[in-house]
C-alpha cells in the first residue's frame, strides 16, 4: 500500500484486483490448443510430441502446409477424427482438428479487404 492511503481502502481496493475463479461451467468442458507451426519450419517432431502429450479434444493450426498436414496426421491424425484443413504452402494455412463432430460445416471467410483467410467451426 502506498503510505497516504488508509489501510482500509488499501486493502479493499486490492482485493479487486486479485485474479478470481470463473464459476463452474454447467456444461462439458473441452481442452482447446493452438500452435503456429511456422509453415517453413521442417521440424516437426518436437511439435507432434507437443500435441500428443498434451492431448487437447480440439487443436486449431496456424501456417498449416501440406509437410505440416503430412508430418501430423502421422503423429496425431488418428486422435482426430474431425478435421478442417486448409493447407497452403504460404504462411496462410489453417485447420483445425478435433475429437468431437463439428456442428454444421465449417467454413473459411476473410474480414473486409483481407485476403488472409480465417475458419469457423461449431462443436
Amino acid at each position: 500500500c502506498l503510505s497516504d492511503w488508509s489501510s482500509d481502502v488499501c486493502s479493499s481496493d486490492l482485493s479487486s484486483l486479485m485474479p478470481k475463479r470463473p464459476p463452474p461451467t454447467a456444461g462439458p468442458t473441452i481442452r482447446v490448443m493452438a500452435v503456429n507451426l511456422l509453415a517453413f519450419n521442417r521440424d516437426t517432431d518436437a511439435i507432434g510430441q507437443e500435441v500428443a502429450a498434451a492431448d487437447p479434444d480440439l487443436v486449431l493450426f496456424q501456417e498449416f502446409t501440406p509437410h505440416w498436414q503430412r508430418a501430423l496426421l502421422t503423429r496425431v491424425g488418428d486422435r482426430y477424427p474431425h478435421r478442417f484443413e486448409d493447407p497452403r504452402t504460404d504462411c496462410f494455412g489453417i485447420a483445425i482438428w478435433s475429437k468431437l463432430p463439428f456442428v454444421g460445416q465449417p467454413f473459411i471467410f476473410t474480414l473486409g479487404h483481407s485476403d488472409e483467410p480465417l475458419a469457423r467451426a461449431g462443436i
